[in-house]
């Protein structure tokens, strides 16, 4: 009896593994084949990417060049452009400024005074008393007035003013403290003692000329004087 039961068994192991290892080989095959076709797909799918990305620069770097002709226009072009919308060299444009300046005639004054309403008189800390005024002076000039040093001559005391770069039709003010008779003795004209005045492209002694003393004089901005 067991010896049928084990031949039974081992046609029915015999008929069967066949199938079953068959089936398990083609399982094996199958997957392997669908592992590398993953692969290519990907690789393929790689190399697609790199093109889209790529193709089109190596293209713009091939035929970035322009003809030499091309560039030569777009420079005149440029060039007549800026000609148009007269970009000049500055330095050119203040030489020409100059030789304009030097060939203008010079026309107006230069009026100095005591700044109306700027005097004060007040006494110290230690009782002395003192006096502080301003001086203006009114450009009615045509130009700019480089320098002008002069001294204001009373018959007690000198006092000694700088106004530097002074544009034309403006004014400019100095400021000044002092103490003892001169603060009861600053009516009338003093002596005008000039050092030195220079208006642009004019001589010294035109400068000079044009300065007149002004009693009514007013200062351009009463609202800087320290002392008030």
């Amino acid at each position: 009896m067991k010896i049928k039961l084990f031949v039974f068994c081992l046609i029915a192991i015999l008929s069967v593994s066949p199938v079953c290892f068959a089936q398990l080989l083609d399982d094996e095959i199958d997957n392997s084949i669908a592992q590398v076709k993953t692969e290519e797909e990907i690789q393929t799918e790689q190399e697609e990417l790199f093109d889209e990305m790529f193709s089109d620069y190596t293209e713009t770097i091939e035929t970035n060049d322009e003809p030499e002709g091309e560039i030569e226009e777009l420079a005149i072009e440029l060039a007549d452009h800026m000609k148009k919308v007269n970009i000049v060299n500055p330095k050119a444009k203040t030489e020409k400024q100059k030789e304009i300046d030097n060939k203008t005639p010079i026309e107006g004054e230069l009026y100095i005074g005591v700044s109306k309403g700027s005097y004060r008189l007040f006494k110290d800390i230690t009782g002395r008393t003192k006096c502080a005024f301003g001086v203006t002076l009114k450009s009615t000039l045509n130009k700019k007035l480089q320098n002008l040093s002069l001294r204001l001559v009373y018959p007690h005391r000198t006092f000694a003013f700088i106004f530097r770069n002074v544009d034309a039709k403006e004014s400019s003010e100095r400021y000044i403290s002092t103490s003892g008779d001169i603060c009861y003795n600053l009516s009338g004209v003093p002596d005008i003692d000039i050092n030195r005045c220079r208006i642009y492209s004019a001589s010294g002694k035109e400068c000079a000329k044009r300065l007149i003393w002004d009693e009514q004089i007013e200062s351009p901005d009463m609202s800087k004087n320290p002392y008030l």
